[in-house]
């Protein structure tokens, strides 16, 4: 049996990330990238579905809790975003700029290409 969900080092998936966006390949691209990241358990970053802790409580223990989640969540977005514009090419790392977020240069990226590429 396979085990899924297995964390490759950072600089394993910089070089995994060899094809880099252009405005030719775009969906060949984003099938590569959403594979690689659903396997790592890091799409939930970009589709939503692990969206920015906040903290609504105000016990110390809490506070020190959601602090800590606040702070893991956006370490491990900022590996993310790092990985996405390292598989950019110049021109499509043009459309990221402003980007906050690796959701955010998700969204930019699919905003820019996915009217020129053709779907199945």
């Amino acid at each position: 049996m396979v085990e899924t969900n297995q964390s490759l080092p950072y600089a394993t998936l910089i070089r995994m990330l060899s094809l880099k966006l252009s405005s030719t390949n775009y969906l060949l691209w984003k099938t590569h990238v959403e594979t690689l990241f659903q396997l790592q358990g890091l799409f939930v970053f970009l589709d939503g579905s692990n969206s920015h802790p906040l903290s609504a409580s105000t016990a110390p223990a809490d506070v020190a809790s959601a602090e800590k989640a606040k702070k893991d969540w956006l370490m491990q977005d900022r590996r993310l975003h790092s990985l996405l514009l390292s598989s950019l090419s110049e021109e499509s790392m043009a459309e990221t700029i402003g980007c906050k977020s690796s959701a955010e240069v998700w969204s930019a990226l699919e905003k820019a290409y996915a009217l020129q590429s053709k779907t199945c």
